[in-house]
């Protein structure tokens, strides 16, 4: 009985979480109130407060969330709990099977890449397989002053390092001087293509990962990187 109780009880902060970032995505966060939040997760207002003690606990909950399933699409942070319940794929998988309601996907060529271009393309397809967060995480992700914006933060040091794993395999000079900054611009420039994916802007992946990857290798000095059949065709 209690067990189950509590396994209830979870699954109505679950539900009250996910009606928190699905109210960010389409709403705003200014439309963020107890009463909205119950009302999209289909609960009595006075149920909010059984679990959450104010709007901003509930917020910080769904940040951490957020940040939570995401770091799972990226082989992070195993049986983290999702926010839906979903379990978690590969990061192989993730990249492979990524898609829009544009139609755009991460191919598997992508992940038997260089290094540089494996890091990026697995970074691209594990966001969008995850679309709607990755929404609410690239709108709030330098909101300083939030949840989202510190959790965020977490999410995008933890990118970056994976970045400057790559960097070190490359193993130019001008990689090894300054890895920071270049993998925290690496990682702007794919964090262009998840938004741009999300907005229909950008509908072939493979080539929008190739320029992003190229140029991050003109950037460090890469030589002798090994050929990639998409961008010899380029």
């Amino acid at each position: 009985m209690g067990s189950s109780r509590r396994v209830n009880k979870e699954r109505t902060r679950a539900r009250l979480i996910e009606a928190t970032l699905e109210l960010l995505r389409t709403e705003g966060r200014s439309s963020l109130t107890t009463g909205r939040v119950a009302q999209q997760a289909g609960v009595a207002q006075p149920t909010f407060y059984v679990h959450f003690g104010q709007m901003d606990e509930a917020l910080e909950g769904a940040a951490e969330a957020m940040v939570h399933r995401l770091m799972e699409r990226l082989e992070l942070v195993p049986n983290a709990p999702a926010v839906s319940g979903a379990s978690a794929m590969s990061s192989d998988s993730a990249a492979a099977s990524a898609s829009v309601s544009g139609g755009a996907s991460v191919s598997s060529n992508s992940l038997n890449a260089d290094p540089m271009r494996c890091t990026i393309a697995r970074l691209v397809g594990a966001l969008l397989s995850e679309p709607q967060l990755a929404e609410v995480f690239l709108r709030h992700r330098r909101d300083s002053a939030s949840p989202l914006g510190r959790e965020s933060r977490v999410l995008t040091r933890y990118i970056e390092r994976q970045v400057v794993s790559a960097l070190k395999v490359v193993g130019s000079a001008p990689a090894q001087s300054s890895p920071e900054l270049h993998a925290e611009l690496i990682v702007g420039m794919a964090l262009a293509v998840v938004e741009g994916s999300l907005d229909q802007r950008i509908t072939d992946l493979d080539v929008a990962i190739d320029v992003v990857a190229r140029s991050a290798e003109r950037a460090v000095g890469a030589a002798d990187v090994p050929a990639n059949p998409v961008r010899s065709a380029l």
